[in-house]
């Protein structure tokens, strides 16, 4: 598009609009969403797609043609980052998503006023992401698929999990990514025992492999959503006979998980993995947690739990030691977040 700009050429800017009229339909989804699903690559394609907005809006040439398709497109998915972004301003850093990559959201906010958008309020719908969000407790949910279908190269084996935080701090966290590397480190950072969800035998959920493929996958179905009750289920170890089934519950003073493997256990064993942010100090006594002095967590229906040490990507090539704390049960396990003094 800008090549047809600067040399006003009215057949490679036939296929510049033939390319975004179809891919823009076609990548980003009903609530705003790019269709891969990372905070970050979202930022970076919203950023193009300002730029080429921006390049409409300063030139006379072709009659600001394409404004209108730009201006929709970098609206909804504002309405989008938006919805994600944390109000300390930073992204969940979920599927290959990474600091330091893409320009933050309040500066492509502040680019996209500039530019005269606005922000609409959409709901969080096809993307598969969830929030919560209240006081100070902030949660973001994963119900969503491994996507796009064709070329999932971004996605990771984390059907069903979660991250918080709490007062603008992260509380827990996606492990993150901090190679492209077609390596065991890589493989590590996309399975399932990296996200907090559960494992069966330490399984993934889906098949990821090569660095960026995906084999069998996971098949994600909401069974019931309201504001307070967010219900979900995966089918990712169906070739064991076993169904994941996970409830976020909003309470009084934090919110709950209950996570039910339904179907014959006899022969494996449940885990379900939690990451905490490095600057986060833990407390595990008697089978609670407690988190920062400010939550604790505890765990019913838990056989064992354990704090042990994970390597947190804080960015590309950048790994430091963290803790998570590992829980094993059976059949189903309830974990509950209660604010401290709240």
């Amino acid at each position: 598009m800008f090549g047809s700009y600067y040399f006003q050429d009215e057949e490679i800017y036939t296929k510049a609009k033939q390319i975004l009229n179809a891919q823009l339909k076609e990548q980003i989804l009903q609530d705003g969403a790019h269709y891969e699903l990372s905070p970050m690559y979202h930022q970076i394609i919203l950023h193009r797609v300002l730029d080429c907005l921006n390049l409409v809006q300063n030139s006379i040439w072709k009659n600001r043609e394409l404004q209108s398709l730009l201006t929709g497109t970098a609206e909804k998915m504002l309405a989008w980052l938006h919805n994600i972004t944390f109000n300390n301003g930073e992204i969940p850093y979920l599927n290959d998503a990474a600091p330091g990559v893409a320009p933050s959201s309040a500066e492509l906010i502040a680019y996209a006023r500039n530019l005269g958008l606005n922000i609409p309020k959409l709901k969080l719908t096809d993307s598969g992401y969830r929030k919560f969000d209240f006081t100070d407790l902030e949660v973001v949910m994963d119900i969503g698929q491994i996507a796009p279908s064709y070329q999932p190269g971004h996605s990771h084996a984390d059907n069903l999990q979660f991250v918080f935080n709490y007062k603008d701090k992260p509380i827990l966290v996606d492990t993150g990514i901090s190679t492209y590397d077609k390596d065991a480190r890589r493989q590590v950072e996309r399975s399932t025992s990296s996200h907090n969800t559960v494992t069966i035998d330490d399984q993934n959920s889906s098949n990821v492999w090569d660095g960026f493929r995906v084999a069998e996958r996971a098949t994600t179905t909401i069974l019931k959503e309201t504001d307070t009750v967010l219900e979900a289920s995966h089918d990712g170890f169906r070739n064991l006979g076993l169904i994941h089934k996970r409830t976020f519950m909003l309470a009084e003073n934090g919110f709950k998980i209950q996570d039910v493997i339904e179907g014959n256990l006899q022969k494996y064993q449940s885990i379900g993995y939690l990451h905490f942010h490095p600057h986060v100090t833990l407390e595990l006594s008697e089978g609670q947690l407690n988190i920062d002095n400010t939550i604790k967590l505890e765990l019913m229906g838990a056989e064992t739990t354990e704090l042990e040490a994970y390597e947190f990507a804080e960015a590309y090539n950048t790994l430091i030691i963290a803790k998570r704390l590992v829980y094993y049960f059976k059949t189903k396990c309830t974990l509950n977040f209660t604010i401290l003094n709240a």
